[in-house]
């Protein structure tokens, strides 16, 4: 009869347990790859609503200049639809310049967005019955995540061009009788650019000021 060594025997009896361990052994499964998310470009949509119009402010003194070309009414911005508050969200898509005369910026915080009740003219700055809108900069996370082309809070530097929307927020204003204005057609929109006080050449003040200008369709008679 056939002797074997204890060692084999050993290692044959270990190989058989480990083969009845594994057969019943469910197989290892793959787990499934997490969803991504969907990645927006920066400037691969725009706002929903835009229309067209013209408008445009220049402060000779400091050379800024301020164009306005599109505007939103009552927006809805993706993700920040909690932003109205209550009230009325403008996008106005604009074109910052600053001037070297002084070397200043020209910013989104020195904008502001009137909404008049009259059919047309600019808002009388000393009239404080029309709503106005100050600008939103908590709406610019949510506009880039949306894929839209956002005016940068820096705005524009010594002979630098920027170019993009910025949001104002508009809370209704109830009138003597108590009843709330309905939002001004854009024909009626009024942007408003106001400077403030700086110190020239020779330390000479240069006192604020504001300018506003009507944001009127293509081609509309001023």
């Amino acid at each position: 009869m056939l002797r074997r060594p204890a060692a084999v025997l050993l290692a044959l009896l270990a190989v058989g347990a480990l083969s009845a361990c594994t057969d019943g052994a469910p197989a290892p499964s793959t787990s499934a790859s997490a969803s991504t998310e969907e990645v927006i470009e920066p400037g691969s949509r725009e706002p929903e609503g835009a229309v067209a119009i013209e408008g445009g402010i220049d402060d000779e003194t400091l050379e800024h200049t301020i164009t306005a070309t599109r505007i939103v009414r009552d927006a809805v911005i993706p993700g920040a639809e909690d932003l109205a508050q209550g009230g009325e969200i403008v996008l106005v898509e604009l074109s910052l310049t600053g001037g070297a005369v002084y070397r200043t910026s020209v910013t989104p915080a020195m904008l502001s967005f009137a909404n008049p009740p009259a059919a047309s003219g600019a808002q009388d700055p000393d009239d404080l019955s029309a709503p106005i809108g100050v600008q939103l900069p908590e709406a610019d996370a949510a506009m880039v995540a949306a894929g839209y082309v956002v005016l940068p809070a820096a705005g524009a530097g010594v002979e630098e061009t920027v170019t993009g929307w910025t949001a104002f927020r508009i809370t209704a204003v109830e009138s003597a009788d108590g009843a709330t204005a309905e939002p001004a057609e854009p024909v009626a929109a009024v942007l408003r650019y106001t400077r403030p006080p700086l110190l020239g050449v020779d330390d000479n003040p240069i006192e604020a000021e504001a300018w506003e200008v009507a944001l009127t369709g293509p081609g509309a008679a001023e």
